[in-house]
């Protein structure tokens, strides 16, 4: 016989054969401050819970533990007597023991309040603190009962709980619990993306859970994994900088993105999969906030976030770079198809010093706050630092840090400490390409951990789908849609400009010699075509329009009371030849310092640049650029000017590092009119 666990944050748990069902049963409606989705989402981190998992086997064989808890103001509470149990669901023919309540709610027995709850006026503020107090008893209830699931099956309902490949070097198995009731075998013939990997894995069960830091309840991950599970397709993108794009990887193929595809289409094989990297090396989550609706169709299923190393490190949290990291989680989680939303924490062993030390340091404030917000917006992250430190520490091969996989060359560290290049035959010892990105092997990893939300949330809706317990829910519309900003005053809903190609054909509203033509009009997509609007003699002049505004409808202001400027990213063409100057000024409705485009240099290249004003806030911002007669950094034989695109936030972006980002951002363009559902031209776009 088998019976399900009423407070349990993963599916369909079921206990030992012999458990008595009639009074789990009894219980089942009676445990009701929490439903199974809240018990899931108070388990904050739950790692490779190895010392959980031995209690638990304990419990599973019949053996007496003892549990205790100390905290200000509750007194230790004494052990039951030998024979008795907490939960007549743990033993059979056990005499259920009730511990002595604290002295602030004596007077209201245990058993009372599980069968008969207060109803009608206002609870006694004892009883207030006793409810308090049961629904922390609820989310330990989850996660000794999630435990002891772990424990009794060799291939669990999620990868990694205790089943640990014995292939893999240093490693053993768990020690199995008592036989499982039919029940449970069931339970281990449930799909397992882990067992779907196109490659050998390089990290163990255990390591991919220690990597989860957030599940929450995983209610959009689940719709996700309930789609691919009834065999239709999914759109997943990556947003991110340098490490998303795939640096460090020695092909395309052979970075995370990629890989979290592969294992995607290895584990549910469709050929209208669509997964798009959009990954721009050296920005920060600033240009996505801007751009995230021409980034991110309304159809995605699944968006992947890593920013951790490109944003400020340590920032309050109403600073202007947390406010846009927090719009740009808003502006996905709004998308009409309410995609599963899942942060993604790199972790770059020679980037993170302090306190001593000048390298390897475990905390890092940025993913700290970051972190926050998965917990705030109940979304799914994963953390690399959580599973590769112990490694790295301990100098485990496969995962050292102190040399990198760059044919030998070997690198200088931030704080200008030479770090090795590993030597030939010794490459798979050492987990980074450089001192910042991952090698191909740190590719496969970061797949790997990646892919454990969504094997976890595959694994309970396949249990609920095959008659297993669904996971209870609060029904109550006050809790629907997506919460509130978390940042007190942050905007609703923020209104950025970010337009490009067509998009940014309309914004200029007058013009005097300049014309809408591309630079290369026999090239053979529109993005390569490079369109924009494009002035050749001195005195030529276009006007931009845009709304300057925070949210279309008033000004905002910092915490002081202060008018807060806006930023105007305007993008222009800068080549080798034929290029010219320009004047770029406020002309009416805001204000702003008169700044200069230079469009010439001496790069045989020609690329997309930014330039940035700061503007004052206001609905018809109109921005005049002038060509004029002036030399600029290289010598040019032309005045040619032409702006090509333009965003307006209300926070900074980082483009800095690399010339060619400018053109990877208009590159990621979702198109309107793409065959393939939004990939958009010029984007990475993998079919299954």
């Amino acid at each position: 016989m088998s019976c399900r666990l009423r407070s349990t944050p993963a599916s369909a748990r079921t206990v030992p054969c012999g458990t008595p069902g009639g009074a789990a049963a009894k219980h089942e409606d009676q445990l009701s401050y929490l439903t199974d989705e809240e018990v899931q989402r108070a388990e904050g981190y739950y790692g490779t819970a190895n010392r959980m998992r031995r209690a638990a086997a304990k419990l599973l064989a019949g053996t007496p533990v003892q549990v205790t808890s100390r905290a200000r103001g509750l007194r230790r509470s004494p052990l039951p007597p030998p024979g008795t149990a907490m939960d007549p669901r743990f033993s059979q023919g056990a005499t259920a023991w009730q511990p002595p309540l604290p002295p602030v709610v004596k007077g209201w027995s245990l058993a009372e309040h599980w069968q008969s709850p207060p109803s009608g006026g206002s609870r006694k503020p004892q009883q207030l603190v006793h409810g308090a107090w049961l629904v922390a008893l609820g989310a330990l209830f989850g996660a000794i009962a999630t435990t002891a699931m772990f424990t009794q099956q060799g291939r669990t309902l999620f990868p990694g709980a205790s089943s640990l490949r014995t292939s893999t070097a240093g490693v053993s198995a768990a020690p199995r619990a008592p036989k499982p009731c039919p029940a449970a075998r069931q339970a281990a013939q449930l799909p397992n993306m882990r067992d779907q990997l196109p490659w050998k894995p390089y990290l163990t069960d255990e390591e991919v859970q220690r990597a989860e830091g957030y599940y929450g309840t995983a209610n959009r991950m689940r719709r996700v994994a309930a789609k691919l599970l009834a065999g239709k397709p999914v759109q997943v993108f990556t947003l991110g900088g340098s490490v998303t794009r795939g640096l460090g990887a020695s092909a395309p193929q052979f970075n995370y993105p990629s890989r979290f595809f592969q294992l995607i289409n290895a584990s549910f094989p469709h050929q209208h999969h669509q997964f798009y990297n959009k990954g721009i090396g050296g920005t920060s989550s600033g240009v996505f906030t801007a751009c995230a609706e021409q980034m991110v169709p309304p159809e995605a299923d699944l968006v992947v976030v890593e920013f951790t190393y490109n944003e400020p490190e340590d920032e309050p949290f109403d600073s202007p770079p947390r406010r846009g990291f927090e719009e740009l989680l808003r502006k996905l989680l709004k998308l009409r198809n309410g995609p599963a939303v899942v942060l993604l924490h790199h972790y770059a062993w020679w980037f993170t010093h302090g306190d001593g030390l000048d390298r390897g340091l475990y905390y890092r404030a940025g993913e700290a706050q970051l972190q926050v917000f998965a917990n705030y917006y109940d979304m799914p992250a994963v953390s690399m630092r959580n599973v590769l430190w112990p490694l790295m520490n301990a100098g485990v091969e496969g995962f050292k840090p102190d040399k990198v996989n760059n044919g030998g060359q070997g690198h200088i560290s931030p704080l200008d400490i030479p770090i090795p290049g590993a030597q030939p035959g010794e490459e798979e010892d050492y987990y980074y390409h450089d001192r910042t990105h991952p090698s191909d092997r740190g590719h496969a990893m970061m797949a790997e951990a990646l892919a454990g939300p969504l094997a976890r949330a595959v694994a309970q809706e396949a249990a609920a789908a095959g008659g297993g317990r669904q996971l209870t829910r609060r029904r109550d519309e006050r809790l629907e849609g997506v919460p509130p900003p978390m940042i007190p005053n942050n905007t609703e809903s923020p209104t950025t400009i970010c337009a490009m190609q067509e998009d940014f054909q309309p914004l200029v509203v007058r013009s005097s010699g300049f014309k809408w033509r591309p630079e290369r009009p026999t090239a053979p997509s529109f993005v390569e075509q490079k369109w924009g609007w494009t002035g050749l003699a001195v005195g030529n002049w276009a006007e931009l329009q845009l709304d300057t505004r925070a949210d279309g409808k008033g000004i905002r202001v910092d915490k002081d009371g202060k008018r807060v400027k806006a930023n105007i990213w305007l993008t222009y063409l800068r080549s080798y030849q034929h290029m010219g100057v320009a004047r770029v000024r406020c002309r009416s409705g805001c204000s702003c310092e008169e700044s200069t485009i230079d469009g010439t240099w001496a790069q045989q290249v020609s690329l997309q640049q930014i330039h940035m004003l700061k503007v004052s806030q206001h609905e018809r911002c109109v921005i005049r650029v002038t060509i004029v007669d002036e030399k600029g950094e290289a010598k040019s034989d032309g005045h040619k000017v032409q702006l090509m695109a333009v965003m307006v936030t209300q926070f900074p972006i980082r483009l800095s590092v690399y010339a060619q980002q400018v053109e990877d951002v208009a590159a990621h363009k979702v198109s309107s009119s793409s065959e393939n559902g939004g990939g958009g031209s010029g984007g990475e776009a993998d079919k299954g």
